[in-house]
């Protein structure tokens, strides 16, 4: 019994996708040049994705049209590590052409929003809600955003922001088959909304070296450290 001839296919490959040629120390030299900032900021966007500084900046404006009203946020323990920095990291990825990444993050943050609006409300009113800082973190986003619209602690126009953002969501995070070539036009959608929610919940207005905040938010400001 003859041994069949094994199948030869040729195929495309991208070689060493996940390696930064020129500063890794086993390919530099294959390289031909060291580690620069435009090295490394053509390999964060990915291959297939490596545009110019014109595009990027083009990016940034996008997105900028929106945040730029967000003159001030708080740096205390809640909000720095788990909203305003990801939120400034959902910008970086969209600059960078990570659509995916900026509606994964904004997703995040919009949990983040939902859940720091119920701990900074008033005992008295987690009382009447009948359940536990802790068991609403750990409820699902919609209970929990119609939780908070029942009890009038967001209105209807910021608990339809909040919808926006959970609903973009399943179709480029939970599913291979979604045609991804919305995600750009989706990714800003999200990042603008999750924008109005922040100046929605933590209340941020005015201008200048003054602005305001909530009241409830201002009455947690008063009980945390700000972050060093």
């Amino acid at each position: 019994m003859s041994e069949s001839t094994p199948e030869r296919v040729l195929l495309k490959v991208f070689m060493n996708p996940l390696l930064w040629p020129e500063g890794d120390e086993r390919t530099s030299k294959l390289a031909g040049t060291g580690p620069t900032t435009e090295n490394l900021l053509a390999f964060l966007q990915g291959p297939f994705l490596c545009v110019g500084l014109e595009e990027l900046r083009r990016r940034y404006e996008r997105l900028t049209e929106t945040d730029r009203i967000v003159s001030h946020v708080p740096l205390h323990q809640d909000i720095a590590p788990n909203i305003l920095l990801p939120i400034i990291h959902a910008k970086g990825a969209y600059i960078l052409g990570h659509y995916i990444s900026c509606i994964a993050l904004c997703g995040f943050v919009a949990e983040c929003l939902a859940i720091y609006r119920y701990d900074v409300t008033p005992p008295a009113v987690k009382a009447a809600v009948g359940i536990s800082a802790k068991k609403f973190e750990e409820d699902m986003q919609a209970r929990r955003v119609r939780r908070l619209l029942e009890r009038g602690l967001v209105d209807a126009d910021t608990a339809a922001l909040f919808d926006l953002v959970r609903e973009a969501r399943p179709d480029y995070l939970h599913y291979m088959s979604t045609d991804k070539t919305g995600a750009e036009a989706i990714a800003r959608r999200v990042y603008e909304a999750t924008i109005h929610l922040l100046l929605r919940i933590l209340g941020i207005g005015g201008s200048g070296i003054s602005f305001t905040l909530q009241s409830d938010v201002l009455d947690a400001m008063r009980k945390l450290p700000p972050v060093a």
